[in-house]
């Protein structure tokens, strides 16, 4: 197989792995980087911010040259969700719970029946569009219990 082509393949293979990713993330809570200017004390706890967005962003620039190195971002990004922010948020809870569904010690591995289970009934109790970041914390963490 030639360059381009593998190159092509591990592009297309990491936009699906991000997709299922982003699908479980169902409030796109980790979607997009912390705008330092809106989150006092981020940048000074956070050194290497990293968001399902600008992964993306790095795929379709073919940025990854393997899997693995898209593993460490999807694992930046989850620890620097569980870093920044208390156990009992929802940011916390949902970077536990997408890394618990998605790596087990080994490469990514798609989310098994019972967290999908769960992210599930998270959703289906949100009617209409999609919540954002907001609408979770003042619904407070006790709907990511379920988790």
């Amino acid at each position: 197989m030639s360059g381009d082509a593998a190159a092509a393949m591990l592009r297309l293979r990491l936009l699906q792995y991000l997709a299922r990713i982003r699908r479980d993330d169902c409030y796109g809570l980790l979607n997009d980087e912390v705008n330092p200017e809106e989150v006092p004390g981020y940048a000074d706890v956070i050194k290497q911010p990293m968001a399902w967005e600008t992964m993306h962003k790095k795929i379709l620039a073919n940025e990854y040259d393997s899997i693995g190195a898209f593993e460490a971002d999807f694992r930046l990004t989850c620890d620097n969700a569980m870093t920044f922010n208390a156990a009992d948020t929802p940011w916390h809870e949902v970077a536990t719970a997408l890394l618990k569904a998605h790596v087990r010690g080994g490469p990514l591995k798609p989310m098994d029946a019972s967290s999908r289970r769960a992210f599930e009934s998270l959703a289906a109790k949100k009617k209409g569009p999609r919540m954002t970041s907001l609408d979770v914390a003042k619904m407070g963490s006790s709907l990511w219990k379920t988790l």
